[in-house]
């Protein structure tokens, strides 16, 4: 059996910039001196002279999106005869089995709930949403549900199946004469203990009947029951996100990361929307990580993302599971990876006023073998033997300038691109007073495509601890590592010089 390799999440923490209208001075050591062979890497000091005025955040770039959208592997139909009672086989031979299912009208159905909203404009829109649950006794038993569609509802069916590998069910939607519209099949496996959901959206143009169909592929079962969970979203063009269907792996939007990531924008549209994207790492240092960040306008409504990779056709395997909003990197062997965005909430505390708009970015980032600062400037502050004397005033600042590389097989050095760095500038006075809360503050800069980065980090007014030639200064010291890699990391330092005795 194929093991599944999750790995693990990390929630980006949010960082005090510790603002407290002072400033602090740093003493560098020794930069290293070794020289970066690459035509990806200008001179250092050029290039640090070159940034001097680059302050801020680091530009992610533009990003592509490529839509990539198919239909799937739609086979499972019903023979040329349509009428439901005396329908018999599927044509694939492989599936060559009676039918002994049934049809029922959802709109008949116990359990139908009806909720309203309106969206900016005061249009006015309805979502009819419900649960059934039944059983497959056996391979080839199906179940159709029928439902008419208007013209412009869009509608989301998502079907859990049992938990059991040895049980294979398909979700397919059928028009009025029982030829497949679209279909989601998944090869059972148990991601985390449990299976995918199949899921499936339309939004007819004109009125329609469909059916929703549950086929059993394989096996069935007595005990272990499917659970189909649907909704009805009316007026769905004037409220909702025009990038559905987006519903399965199939139907999965392809995001061209490049050199720079890419990003994308959805709305949940209900508790079952699915929304699905995919994207190619390489096998290359520039794809050693990648970092997903999930953000959310909505207070009520959840909404996570899973990572699956593709093992064959319709076999998807977790990588990842439950990533919630927020920030994290994970690492990725080299091939071809799909994220699911789905709520997090149920019918029952989903709330159809409030469809989350999500953003979702994708950026590749590359390995990290060395940091190095190349140059401090700052406000009134000088070079000073080794390092860099920073002059005590009530607002005060530094500023780094500084390259993140990795070295191929033969040594040179190549720019490490997209890399973000958590910089930690420490007055050690204030430390020794036991005042951790004013002795830290923090810069979280991102690598350009080149591997430099640049931060303007405040500091806080000095207590001038040390003298030296009749002067008073503080030792700052300086922490750079990735921020999601800390055991990769550099101490430097500068000073802050307080006075003249």
């Amino acid at each position: 059996m194929m093991k599944k390799k999750i790995f693990g999440w990390m929630l980006a923490a949010v960082l005090s910039a510790g603002l407290l209208g002072n400033a602090l001075c740093i003493q560098a050591e020794e930069l290293p001196e070794e020289k970066v062979e690459t035509e990806d890497i200008v001179d250092v000091e050029e290039e640090a002279e070159e940034l001097e005025d680059w302050i801020g955040d680091i530009p992610i770039g533009e990003f592509v999106i490529e839509e990539d959208i198919s239909a799937g592997d739609m086979e499972i139909n019903f023979s040329e005869n349509k009428d439901l009672a005396i329908v018999e086989n599927i044509p694939d031979g492989a599936f060559d089995v009676s039918l002994t299912g049934d049809e029922i009208s959802l709109y008949d159905e116990e359990g139908i709930e009806t909720v309203a909203a309106e969206d900016n404009a005061g249009r006015e829109s309805i979502q009819h949403y419900g649960t059934v649950s039944d059983y497959l006794s056996e391979t080839g038993d199906y179940k159709l549900y029928s439902l008419e569609l208007p013209a412009g509802d869009y509608l989301q069916a998502r079907l859990a199946v049992p938990n059991n590998t040895s049980i294979n069910y398909a979700l397919v939607l059928y028009d009025s004469e029982l030829n497949v519209i679209k279909m989601s099949h998944y090869i059972p496996y148990l991601n985390g203990g449990k299976t995918l959901e199949e899921s499936i959206g339309y939004l007819p143009a004109s009125d329609e009947l469909v059916y929703i169909g549950i086929f059993s592929l394989v096996g069935g079962s007595a005990t272990e029951a499917y659970t189909l969970d649907f909704s009805i979203t009316t007026n769905y063009a004037e409220l909702s996100d025009p990038g559905e269907p987006d519903e399965n792996a199939q139907e999965a939007v392809a995001l061209n990361l490049g050199s720079t990531g890419a990003k994308v924008s959805g709305i949940i549209n209900s508790a079952i929307d699915n929304d699905w994207y995919s994207f190619t790492v390489l096998d290359s240092p520039k794809y050693d990580k990648v970092r997903l960040n999930l953000a959310s306008s909505a207070s009520t409504n959840g909404c996570e993302f899973e990572i699956y990779r593709n093992v064959t056709q319709d076999y998807f395997a977790m990588e990842f599971g439950g990533g919630g909003k927020g920030e994290g990197e994970v690492d990725l062997p080299a091939g071809t990876y799909y994220i699911r965005v789905v709520s997090t909430n149920t019918f029952n505390d989903f709330n159809i006023g409030e469809m989350p708009v999500y953003n979702l970015s994708v950026v590749p980032v590359s390995r990290v073998d060395g940091i190095m600062i190349t140059k401090y400037t700052g406000l009134s502050g000088s070079e000073g033997g080794k390092g860099y004397q920073l002059y005590d005033a009530d607002d005060n600042w530094i500023n780094i300038v500084g390259l993140v590389y990795y070295t191929d097989s033969v040594g040179n050095k190549t720019g490490s691109a997209n890399v973000k760095l958590k910089i930690t500038v420490i007055n050690t006075t204030w430390e020794l007073h036991d005042r951790p809360d004013i002795a830290r503050t923090y810069g979280i800069p991102i690598t350009r495509e080149n591997g430099f980065f640049y931060s303007t980090i405040n500091v806080n007014r000095g207590i001038g601890l040390y003298n030296y030639e009749r002067e008073l200064f503080d030792v700052m010291d300086v922490e750079i590592c990735p921020l999601y890699n800390p055991e990769k990391k550099i101490n430097s330092g500068f000073s802050l010089l307080i006075k003249d005795i």
